[in-house]
């Protein structure tokens, strides 16, 4: 529990400007700076047919798009992709990473986007190993984004 506290107050939104740091992530341009990866439906359907192959894909997208429904879930195609990546192509670890979404999406994003960082005493390293260990969720990230993780 400590830790989930640890991340929902790391990945917090915090006001700039009048908008929140989470607003921004809404505008493509300013994702891509962030992250250089365009989140869209048509990259939902891609790893949806790749992490499910065996499944039919509309069976899948009825589980995924309960989240992103109501206006309070943002983000919604990078959760999803982080709800995929979760998930190992298993349905119940779909719906559960669905039902983790739901209530704090952020957790999804962290757990998807930043394992190792989040099994590391990160507050106990120096600044290197720490930009080591984030620089290593990327690369796994985007491996696993871009099929090549296999």
């Amino acid at each position: 529990m400590a830790i989930r506290q640890f991340f929902r107050s790391l990945f917090s939104a915090r006001r700039v400007g009048g908008r929140t740091d989470d607003d921004s992530l809404h505008d493509d341009a300013e994702a891509e700076k962030r992250n250089q990866i365009r989140y869209t439906r048509a990259l939902v359907l891609q790893k949806v047919k790749t992490t499910f192959s065996n499944e039919s894909t509309s069976c899948i997208l009825e589980i995924l798009d309960r989240y992103g429904v109501e206006s309070y879930e943002r983000e919604r195609e990078r959760v999803q992709i982080a709800i995929l990546k979760l998930s190992e192509g298993e349905l119940e670890k779909l719906a559960a990473y669905v039902k983790v979404a739901k209530e704090d999406y952020r957790d999804a994003l962290a757990y998807a986007e930043y394992p190792q960082e989040l099994q590391s005493e990160t507050w106990k390293m120096n600044a290197q190993t720490v930009e080591e260990i984030r620089q290593k969720d990327k690369t796994q990230y985007l491996d696993w984004l871009n099929g090549n993780d296999l």
